[in-house]
Parts: C-alpha cells; structure tokens; sequence
C-alpha cells in the first residue's frame, strides 16, 4: 500500500476541480467578452459586417441599478432581530452599527458590481473581514488646550503619529479564483 502523501492529494483534487469547471470558465469568458463588447470577427468572411450591437452590458447595468435603488428605497433592506429578551433589547443599536459599519465598507456599491458579476457569471463571491492595519494619523493637543491657550499658555504643536485601526472590509472575489466543488 502506497504512503498517503497530502501534496499529491492536494495537487490531484486541484486538478480535479479544474478540471470540472473548464466548461464553466469558457462560457464565463465568453460573457465577459460580451458584456465588454469584445467579439471575435476571425471566422468571419471579408465581406459580413463585423459590427455589433449588444444590449447585454445594458441589460446587466439596468439590473444592478434596479436592484441598487430597491435597497436604497427600501432604507430596511435587512433585520436583526433577538432571540432571547436581553438580545431583543439590543437588536436595534446592533442594526445602527451594522448600518455604520456597512456605510463604511462601501457595501452598497461592492454588492452592486457584485450584482452585475452574478448578472453575467452567475456567480457572486464576498468576502467579509475585520483587518487590522496603521495609518498615519494627526494627534492634536490635549483637550485642555483651549483652556490653556486662553491663559496665554501655548498649547502642543500637533504631531505625526502611527495609530492601529480596525474595521469591516468587504471584498469582491473574481469568480475565478472561487471553487464550490
């Protein structure tokens, strides 16, 4: 019996699962392409037209933006709702955070282009995280200065500082880089 090796095992159900969807990924790229308006005339006599005009792009685009301005309309596109009493208390302030936290990301505009990406590909991957990173930030005085400044005292210069920042990011994922199998 031969030594289970996870390498090869990877490697073979990569392979695999590519396999499966090469299909998939030619009518994928062949949507894109329209959607582009991007044909290929290579088969095409001289002689036939080699204009186009698809209503594709404009169909996907309509779509998104239908549905985009349902979820603005409908300013309650989502509930949270608790299961026990004290959840049930806290069910609202989680709901504004949510919506602060989902303004913040840009949600609204990553689900849109999501929107059309289903529209044309049928298929749409988010990908939600809470990162951490640094940034450059402003560190102002205390909040004592203006009172010290009305004493004639001189407050601190503000300065340049490094602070860690966290938040919700949503992300786009290329359906071409998801497998489902």
């Amino acid at each position: 019996m031969p030594e289970f090796s996870y390498p090869q095992y990877l490697t073979s159900t990569l392979k695999e699962a590519s396999d499966a969807r090469t299909a998939q990924e030619t009518l994928w790229r062949d949507a894109w392409q329209v959607y582009h308006n991007q044909f290929d005339y290579s088969k095409k006599a001289g002689w036939q037209t080699k204009l186009r005009w698809s209503r594709f792009a404009g169909t996907i685009e309509t779509f998104a933006a239908i549905l985009k301005r349902a979820m603005v309309q409908a300013r309650v596109w989502y509930v949270i709702e608790g299961l026990s009493e004290g959840d049930k208390k806290k069910a609202p302030l989680l709901k504004k955070l949510c919506d602060l936290w989902l303004g913040i990301a840009n949600f609204l505009v990553i689900f849109t282009d999501g929107l059309k990406m289903g529209g044309i590909a049928d298929l749409i991957g988010l990908k939600v995280t809470w990162p951490q990173w640094e940034e450059d930030d402003l560190e102002v005085g205390a909040v004592g200065d203006d009172l010290l400044a009305g004493l004639g005292v001189a407050p601190a210069s503000p300065r340049l500082v490094k602070v860690t920042r966290s938040g919700l990011k949503v992300e786009l994922l290329d359906p071409f880089k998801v497998w489902l199998d």
